[in-house]
């Protein structure tokens, strides 16, 4: 009996710890993050003491998804982009890389396109790891 017990408890803990099953992703793809505002260099997003406010929305359409970034940051500063998705969260990542700097404030830009949602996701917006934003995304 004392056998049976300890099997079955051993049996317990192996289904209790088996790892859930990861999302299907196969039909969520990411498409491109298409840049902006001073993420172009554009010099009418540059700024004097006005701050834009640092925001992510998204909209969604026929699965279609459009993430927008935006965010204050020193002028002349380049960064790099990049996205994943796993299991229930589209993570996407601003990463700054090594340039020169100025003596202003701009307001970047990023759109994150993806295709595919059909299911709710929730976001992670991580840029450069000191502004993350995240949420949930619910066709």
């Amino acid at each position: 009996m004392k056998n049976i017990l300890i099997s079955f408890l051993l049996l317990s803990i192996f289904i209790g710890c088996e790892k859930p099953q990861d999302k299907k992703v196969d039909n969520v793809k990411f498409s491109e993050a298409v840049p902006g505002g001073c993420a172009l260099g554009d010099s009418t997003h540059v700024k004097d003491g006005i701050i834009e406010p640092d925001t992510v929305y998204f909209t969604l359409q026929d699965g279609n998804l459009n993430v927008f970034v935006g965010f204050n940051a020193e002028c002349c500063l380049k960064f790099a982009t990049d996205s994943h998705i796993g299991n229930d969260t589209i993570f996407m990542y601003i990463n700054y890389l090594p340039s020169s700097l100025c003596n202003c404030l701009c307001y970047y830009t990023y759109n994150f396109l993806f295709t595919g949602i059909v299911d709710p996701y929730y976001y992670v917006v991580n840029i450069d790891d000191w502004l993350i934003f995240n949420g949930q995304i619910a066709p």
